[in-house]
């Protein structure tokens, strides 16, 4: 018996595609989430905001508060500068590894 090729090929990618959409929406129904529960992972995955005193009006306490949050704020980017220098220097280390070796030197 001779199977025919230019058949069965195109049959079975077209089964394959068939089943990875039928388990897809299965999967998509599955993972329908209820409104609690969508409540519980948004406050599980968002950072939680620092803890402040209630508004007071003062502006002294306003002041303060602004300064903390920018001082955290440029903590941030002090960290995400070293890791840029970090790179850097990783770099050039690199590019300058071919010029380690001189094969005339000998």
């Amino acid at each position: 018996m001779n199977i025919n090729w230019k058949i069965v090929a195109p049959l079975g990618v077209f089964v394959l595609v068939a089943l990875f959409l039928v388990m897809s929406r299965e999967q998509s129904t599955d993972l329908a989430v209820t409104p609690q529960d969508t409540s519980e992972k948004v406050a599980m995955t968002e950072k939680a905001p620092p803890a402040s005193a209630p508004a007071s009006g003062n502006v002294d306490e306003l002041t303060a508060s602004l300064n903390a949050e920018a001082d955290t704020d440029n903590a941030e980017f002090a960290d995400a500068n070293q890791d840029l220098e970090l790179v850097a220097s990783d770099s050039q280390s690199i590019n300058g590894l071919g010029n380690a070796y001189d094969e005339t030197t000998f």
